[in-house]
C-alpha cells in the first residue's frame, strides 16, 4: 500500500518572500496533503494562504492562529491534523520562505519508508553564514557529549520527515514553543533511541535584507538553554 505523505508548513509573515507561492505550488506535486498554519500573520500572508487553500481545496487544509504563537505550536497543530484527520503515514515539515525545495521531499520520505523514524535534511556547514555554522557546531558538540556518537549534524534544519509513530510520540511529550520545539524533537529521538537518518539538501539562505524570523541570538540561546536543562537533569 502506498504511504500517505503530508507536508506541514508553518507560515508567519511570509508575504515578502516571493518564493512562498512557488514553494506551495511545488509541494503539491510530492505530497498527498498540505497543512498550512498561519501563525498570526498580518502582512498579507493571510490572503496569500487563503487564495492557495481555496484554489486547492482537495489537497490543502489551512489552520489559522489569530495571534502569533510560535513555530513549535504551529508544527504541533499541523502534526495533529496530519495524524488524526488525514491519517498520514509520513509527516514532512518545511519552511515556506524558499529555503527548502519541494523536490527534495521524496528523499526524506524514502528514508522513513526504509525504516527511519526521524529524518533531517542536512545542509553543508561550509556554505552556512558564520553565525549559523558556529551555533550548529557548538550544539552538535554538546549533543555528542550527552549522547555518544549522536548521528545528527545539522541540528537547526527545519526540513524534516517523521514516521507516524514518532510524530504521535512528539505530540504526547513535546510542548509547544518557538524554535526550541524542533530541538526537543531531536532530543526525544535520541533519548528513545529512535532510528535517525539524514540526507543532503541544498544549503539555501534567503536574502538577508528580507530577514528571517529566527532570531540569531535569542532563539539560539533558547535552544542552548533547552539543551543545558536536559544535561543538568541527566547528571
Amino acid at each position: 500500500m502506498k504511504e500517505k505523505i503530508a507536508a506541514i508548513i508553518p507560515c508567519f509573515n511570509v508575504a515578502p518572500f516571493y518564493e512562498c507561492e512557488k514553494v506551495l505550488e511545488g509541494t503539491l506535486h510530492y505530497v498527498d496533503q498540505i497543512i498550512l498554519i498561519d501563525d498570526g500573520s498580518f502582512d498579507g500572508t493571510e490572503k496569500l494562504l487563503d487564495r492557495f487553500a481555496d484554489k486547492h481545496k482537495e489537497k490543502v487544509h489551512l489552520i489559522r492562529f489569530p495571534e502569533n504563537r510560535g513555530k513549535g505550536f504551529a508544527l504541533l497543530a499541523g502534526m495533529q491534523y496530519a495524524a488524526e484527520e488525514q491519517k498520514a503515514d509520513i509527516l514532512v515539515t518545511m519552511d515556506g520562505d524558499g529555503q527548502h525545495l519541494p523536490l527534495e521531499i521524496p528523499k526524506l520520505a524514502d528514508k522513513v519508508k526504509e525504516g527511519a523514524d526521524f529524518v533531517v535534511g542536512e545542509r553543508k556547514f561550509y556554505k552556512m553564514p558564520f553565525y549559523s555554522k558556529t551555533a550548529n557546531i557548538i550544539i552538535t558538540t554538546l549533543l555528542r557529549f550527552a549522547f555518544f556518537r549522536a548521528p545528527i549534524i545539522d541540528t537547526q534544519s527545519g526540513f524534516r520527515a517523521f514516521s507516524l509513530a514518532f510524530a504521535q510520540e512528539i505530540m504526547r511529550k513535546v510542548p509547544g514553543g518557538r524554535y526550541e520545539m524542533e530541538f526537543l524533537c531531536l532530543l526525544l529521538a535520541l533519548q528513545q533511541k529512535r532510528k535517525i537518518a539524514s540526507c543532503n539538501i541544498p544549503t539555501i539562505y534567503i536574502n538577508k535584507n528580507r530577514g528571517s524570523h529566527f532570531r540569531k541570538i535569542g532563539d539560539s540561546l533558547r535552544i542552548l538553554k533547552t539543551l543545558f536543562a536536559y544535561l543538568v537533569r541527566k547528571t
